[in-house]
């Protein structure tokens, strides 16, 4: 009988190392997937966080395009506008090209600037003419209560939002165009 409990010795001894290597297969798979699991949690925040200025950005861009389209507001849009194109007129007769006249419509302070969440750090918004602006048809002009021939400026709001610690932006550009007198003429 002395030699069965020796045998049952070595078996016991063999049981621990399997069960040690097992136990060490789980942890490693445990951590693997732990770090996973964080990668993971952090590609859903970054993706989260670049919603977050997107949607600024473009509620900062569809605010501002909402208070000049409004009917009753042409007289925002005039006077947040007007000086553009007024600055604009003036450097096109020095011989610039248009386009490069910018004007932040929110610092006119005929527009109130949308609030965005902590996570957002600033988003800034310009406008700017894309070309000369054309007569508007005669058939358009002739109930004109303003007194002047209209044109049509054809423009461009630029917004761009960034996060804290400038590592997600965001870029929105929208065109429209405005039918005026000229600030000339008034």
């Amino acid at each position: 009988m002395v030699p069965q409990s020796s045998n049952n010795t070595q078996q016991r001894g063999s049981a621990l190392i399997f069960s040690l290597v097992i136990m060490t297969v789980i942890t490693v798979g445990a951590m693997v997937a732990m770090q996973r699991t964080t990668l993971q949690a952090r590609m859903i925040s970054n993706l989260d966080h670049g919603q977050e200025v997107f949607r600024a950005t473009y509620s900062t861009s569809r605010s501002f395009l909402a208070e000049i389209d409004e009917p009753g507001e042409y007289q925002i849009a005039a006077n947040t506008l007007g000086d553009l194109i007024l600055q604009e007129n003036a450097s096109f007769a020095q011989g610039n090209p248009y386009g490069l006249v910018r004007l932040d419509p929110f610092g006119t302070n005929n527009i109130t600037r949308p609030g965005y969440g902590k996570a957002i750090k600033a988003v800034s918004i310009n406008v700017r003419m894309l070309k000369e602006p054309n007569l508007h048809s005669a058939k358009e002009n002739e109930d004109n209560s303003q007194g002047g021939a209209k044109f049509k400026y054809y423009m461009e709001a630029n917004a761009e939002g960034v996060t804290n610690g400038d590592v997600l932006k965001s870029r929105q550009q929208q065109g429209f165009y405005l039918i005026a007198v000229s600030p000339n003429q008034q």
